[in-house]
């Protein structure tokens, strides 16, 4: 583990790339984690969280970025993958386009993704797809969207491009203690062949990965 300016430098594998419409750096992006939960009664989102660095030791220069809908508690949502009234189906996943936060903001404290660079920063206009990649089980993610003032969402001054490669999904999470059988029962509404996902125990919680779907 490096550390610059006394602070940690994040020493991890190489996940593709970022980069932001107003400054000229390739950003590495060295953590990802794609996860996904029920919410009842409105159907299975998706939720990603994503560090990115660029280091520079010989010129002590060391920038930071962080992209999440997990990061800030009661902030983010991250983005609806499938309604209630059109199941999950893991097959469309990798074939469909996901666009969200497309029109204006009620309230600037929520939003499906926020962004902290220098500062907390507000994001919309996302477009996000997801593909496997070639004879690996993993995926690419290809994912643009608009930044703005934290205090004036709808007010865009930039953008983003995060090109994401090796992303695993790490299944539709539960409550810790949650069972196989009372997992397989939530899902029944909201994921085609939900009986067929694997239950994998987690630190904090159980999940429920898609058959072919690589475990931690």
């Amino acid at each position: 583990m490096q550390t610059l300016f006394g602070r940690r430098i994040i020493a991890a594998k190489d996940f593709g790339s970022i980069t932001f419409s107003d400054d000229d750096i390739v950003h590495r992006i060295v953590r990802c984690s794609w996860t996904g939960r029920i919410e009842r009664g409105s159907g299975v989102w998706f939720d990603l969280d994503v560090e990115a660095e660029l280091v520079d030791t010989s010129k002590m220069i060391s920038v930071h970025a962080h992209l999440s809908s997990t990061a800030w508690n009661g902030r983010c949502y991250g983005f609806l993958a499938a309604p209630i009234s059109s199941p999950l189906r893991w097959s469309k996943v990798t074939s469909d386009t996901y666009e969200f936060d497309t029109e204006d903001f009620e309230s600037p404290a929520l939003c499906a993704f926020g962004l902290y660079r220098t500062a907390h920063q507000h994001t919309g206009n996302h477009s996000l797809t997801i593909r496997r990649q070639p004879k690996k089980p993993t995926f690419k993610i290809d994912w643009r969207a608009e930044i703005g003032d934290f205090d004036e969402p709808n007010d865009y001054f930039a953008s983003f491009h995060a090109k994401l490669t090796g992303a695993t999904f790490d299944g539709i999470h539960f409550a810790a203690g949650t069972t196989q059988r009372d997992a397989v029962d939530q899902m029944t509404y909201y994921v085609h062949d939900a009986d067929k996902y694997r239950f994998c125990k987690r630190k904090d919680a159980v999940a429920m990965l898609p058959p072919a779907t690589r475990t931690k």
